[in-house]
C-alpha cells in the first residue's frame, strides 16, 4: 500500500509527450470531434485558433482555400515523424475529453529551415501562415513557421474538445 504512495510522490507529474505519442499513434485530423462548433471557429481570430481548432476546420470544411495564408499563432510539442521532409515536425498536443487515460493526440505540421535545431519534445510557440499539404492521402494544415520559440509547458497542456 505504500508503493503507490512513494511513486505518486517521489515521481513528478509530467504531461503525455512523444512516448505517448509513438504508443498511441497520431492524428493530423480529429475524428472524435463533432462539428457543432465549426462555427465559432470562423469568427475566432486565426491567430487565436490552437492546433486542435486548425484541425476541425480542415475536417469540416470542404473549401480549404479560403485559410491559406491565414495568421496562425499555436503551441504544442515538438514530434518528428519520418513521413515529413527535412524541414518539417509535427506541434502536438494531446485532446482529452475527461482524464489522461483517454487522451488522443494531434499534430498540425510545422515547416522551418532550422527545424533540426529542435528538440523533441520541447514546447514551442510556432507563428507563421497557413497553408493546405496532402499527408497520408488527406489535406492538412501546415503552418510555414516565421518563428518558433521555445515555450515552458504550459499550464493546461491538454486541450478539451
Amino acid at each position: 500500500m505504500l508503493l503507490p504512495l512513494l511513486i505518486g510522490v517521489l515521481i513528478p507529474a509530467r504531461p503525455l509527450d512523444s512516448s505517448a505519442l509513438a504508443t498511441k499513434g497520431f492524428n493530423t485530423n480529429a475524428p472524435l470531434v463533432s462539428a457543432d462548433s465549426s462555427a465559432q471557429l470562423f469568427e475566432t481570430d486565426s491567430e487565436e485558433r490552437n492546433v486542435l481548432d486548425w484541425i476541425k476546420l480542415f475536417n469540416f470544411e470542404s473549401d480549404l482555400t479560403q485559410f491559406v495564408g491565414q495568421k496562425a499563432s499555436v503551441i504544442g510539442f515538438v514530434y518528428f515523424d519520418e513521413t515529413l521532409g527535412k524541414n518539417q515536425f509535427f506541434v502536438s498536443r494531446f485532446v482529452v475529453s475527461c482524464c489522461a487515460a483517454d487522451g488522443f493526440a494531434i499534430a498540425m505540421v510545422g515547416e522551418w529551415p532550422q527545424a533540426s535545431t529542435l528538440e523533441e519534445d520541447a514546447w514551442v510557440l510556432v507563428k507563421g501562415r497557413v497553408r493546405v499539404i496532402t499527408l497520408n492521402d488527406q489535406s492538412v494544415p501546415l503552418i510555414e513557421a516565421e518563428s518558433v520559440q521555445s515555450i515552458p509547458v504550459p499550464e493546461q497542456p491538454y486541450l478539451f474538445p
